[in-house]
């Protein structure tokens, strides 16, 4: 599997499991594991200033190995052509909103590991808009962007765990 995908890119709604995939995946394959909300945000959920934020994403995405796990619309077109393989976890809106409600009251206040610095975690009703949209304004970006691409799309917690482990170590 290594040695066929070098370069894969994970993307889809919050919510959806993309870092807890992401951290297996990288466990199964030994690649660099790059969470994107650890490299897009800066302390105190400030956006980093967008020519930082393409300057930054267009080195990520030029090493030779990684996991990048984030959807980031604006920049997925260059992603999806420099990956191998792209992931695209596609579950139920209803789903995502409750992974991110669990996750925000058992995280609440604290900085997740696959989040920037200073960026704690918070309840945030714009954020539960963004999940609840996600589909209409965003799969249909994703769904553009991977056409031409080796891509997988799973669409069950079942089918994740099912792909995962048809993954060689």
């Amino acid at each position: 599997m290594t040695e066929l995908f070098q370069r894969i890119a994970i993307v889809g709604c919050s919510g959806g499991g993309k870092s807890t995939l992401a951290r297996a995946l990288a466990a199964r394959t030994d690649l660099p594991l790059i969470h994107l909300d650890r490299e897009f945000w800066q302390p105190g959920w400030k956006d980093k200033p967008p020519e930082a934020w393409l300057a930054r994403h267009t080195a990520l995405i030029n090493e030779p190995r990684w996991i990048i796990e984030g959807s980031y619309a604006a920049t997925l077109p260059e992603r999806a052509a420099a990956a191998d393989l792209i992931v695209f976890v596609d579950l139920p809106r209803w789903q995502c909103l409750w992974r991110i409600l669990r996750r925000t009251l058992t995280t609440y206040g604290r900085v997740r590991d696959d989040m920037a610095p200073g960026c704690p975690e918070r309840f945030n009703i714009a954020f539960l808009r963004y999940i609840w949209n996600f589909r209409a304004q965003n799969n249909p970006r994703i769904e553009r962007a991977i056409t031409c691409h080796e891509a997988v799309r799973l669409n069950t917690r079942q089918s994740v765990d099912v792909w995962l482990e048809s993954i060689e170590p």
